[in-house]
This record gives C-alpha cells, structure tokens and sequence, in this order.
C-alpha cells in the first residue's frame, strides 16, 4: 500500500497536463542562461555556469518545491478531497511521508531535466559533465529533499503555505545568502551554494545578477557542513510532519472556492 501511494502521488504530479508547463520552464531557462553567459567578459565557462546555475537551477529547485509540496495535503484540503484520502486502511503519517517523498523526487526530476538541458547549452555537451556536475546534482537532491519537508510542514499548519514558502525561498533566502554573518546558515539555498562550491566571477562582472544568485558576500558553508545540514532539515521537518499531521484534523475547506 505504500508503494501504491508513493506512485500513485507521483503519477499525479507528472501528469502532463502538470509536466508540460514545467519542460517549458526547463527549456526557457536554459535558453535563457545561455544567452545570459555572453554577457560576461573575462569570465571561464565554469564560472559563468556557476553564476546562472545558482540564479536559474537552484532557484527553481525552490519554486518547483514550494509549488509541489501543496499537492501533498493542502490542495486536498482546497479541494475537498482529504476526507477520501484520509479513509485509506494506512496510518496517517505513512500517508504524509509517502507523498511527500512523491512530491520531493518530483522536484528532482525536472530539476535534474533542467541542469542537464542549462549544462548542455552553458558548458557544452562536452564539459558539462566536468567537476561541477555531481556537486550540484547532490545539491539538487539534499536541497529538493529539505525544501520539501519544510515546505510540507508549512502546509500543514499555515494557509497560503504556497506564498509563505516564496516569499522564504525568494525574500529572507536572498537577503541572508547575501547578507554577511551567520543569517546564511538558515537558508537551504546556502547550503545548496556551500555544497557546490561554484567558483566567483571576477571582480566587476555579475552586478545584480551576482545578488539573485546569493553571491554578494562569501559563503562560509563547506560540503562537510552543507550535507549533513540539508540531510538532518529534511528528516526533522518531515518527522514533524508525519506527527503533526497523525495529531491534528484535516477536513474540507469551506472558504476554499
């Protein structure tokens, strides 16, 4: 039964009427970061793709989440359909767990998509699978992993969690990774920045960009440090989770509409 609801979950959020719309994303961003890259001089390919992987990729593993996680157990509740989910002979926390996992390998999927299709066009099919491609698809994962939990849970507890979860993953993420001190070790997209270890642009390219991509100051995170941050988010939000969800009521809602 529990396989059955990972997979049916996942079914449900790569259907195409949901998976189009996101390939389109994918193939922009791509297009977009490749014509980004001509735009710095002095600049190796390594480094430009560093900059645009962190400001298009990453971004999207954030947005990508945010969007996922509310098909977990919040858009049930909108639309009315919790109470059929909840009357399956499974424990309520199998059931969060399951589709939360759904949810999350869902975001890996079109993240992963995504870097393959920025790589090939930034790096080239030839080097795109250099130094930085392992790193940033472990980033991928362990950050796919800790948005999900996060932003599950915001689901459980908050209306609006969609909003909630954007303005984190794009306003106090972007303010810490950019802000010097100890404000970067609370944003996952630093740890995701720390585990990569992109390399900078020199001094004088980037300008704003180099602000979207959370690239302003430096990073003090270390992989050492990144993975067993994302790793331990992830297990304590969805553990959380499992146990908020088996303690507290969900039933339709009537404001919904």
């Amino acid at each position: 039964m529990e396989a059955y609801i990972f997979s049916a979950a996942l079914r449900d959020m790569l259907r195409p009427k949901r998976l189009i719309p996101w390939m389109i994303v994918v193939v922009l961003i791509a297009v977009v970061g490749a014509q980004a890259s001509n735009y710095f001089e002095g600049a190796t390919a390594v480094q430009k793709y560093g900059l645009l992987s962190s400001m298009f990729v990453f971004r999207l593993v954030a947005l990508a989440s945010a969007v996922f996680s509310t098909a977990v157990i919040a858009q049930e509740v909108e639309q009315k359909t919790v109470v059929y989910l909840l009357t399956r002979p499974v424990r309520r926390w199998k059931i969060l767990l399951f589709r939360t996992l759904a949810s999350i390998t869902a975001v890996i999927i079109i993240c992963v998509l995504c870097q393959l299709c920025f790589g090939a066009l930034v790096l080239g099919p030839s080097k795109m699978f250099g130094a930085t491609f392992l790193p940033d698809l472990e980033a991928i994962v362990l950050g796919a992993a800790a948005y999900g939990g996060f932003f599950v849970f915001i689901s459980l507890i908050a209306n609006k969690a969609t909003t909630i979860c954007l303005l984190y993953a794009f306003g106090a993420e972007t303010m810490f990774s950019n802000t010097p001190g100890s404000l970067i070790y609370g944003s996952i997209f630093g740890h995701m920045s720390g585990l990569a270890q992109h390399p900078s642009l020199p001094d004088g390219n980037g300008g704003a960009l180099k602000l979207l991509a959370g690239s302003m100051g430096d990073n003090p995170i270390v992989p050492s440090t990144a993975v067993p941050a994302m790793i331990l988010i992830a297990a304590v939000f969805m553990g959380i989770g499992c146990f908020w969800f088996s303690e507290f009521e969900y039933l339709p809602r009537e404001d919904a509409e």
